[in-house]
């Protein structure tokens, strides 16, 4: 990361903001949050972290972050392997994740 721009460090660090407050907002805190590289997901939710794929933060506006951001944390309320399930769909509902018709259930 190091031949970042100063405006793609100063938004990286504002998502990572972000991210620890809709975190903390919504109890889960206790995961980590990390930028990832090299796969097609926008974001990840594993047992522990919380994943955001560095090019897709890059190119996208706060308003798709904060929806991917939110459907991870719904992922990571629900317990990640529900996927995509109805449990998870409410919950993501309920966090105001607004739906794309490619999710998986």
């Amino acid at each position: 990361m190091s031949n970042l721009t100063v405006e793609e460090t100063e938004k990286l660090n504002a998502v990572e903001q972000l991210a620890k407050e809709l975190m903390a907002t919504h109890n889960v805190s206790h995961f980590k949050f990390r930028f990832g590289y090299g796969w097609t997901n926008w974001g990840t939710c594993s047992l522990t972290t919380i994943t955001l794929q560095l090019e897709f933060v890059l190119k996208y506006n706060m308003y798709e972050i904060k929806n991917t951001l939110l459907h991870e944390i719904a992922h990571a309320i629900v317990g990640v392997e529900c996927g995509h399930r109805l449990e998870w769909q409410l919950k993501a509902k309920e966090l105001g994740v607004k739906f794309h018709k490619n999710y998986h259930k």
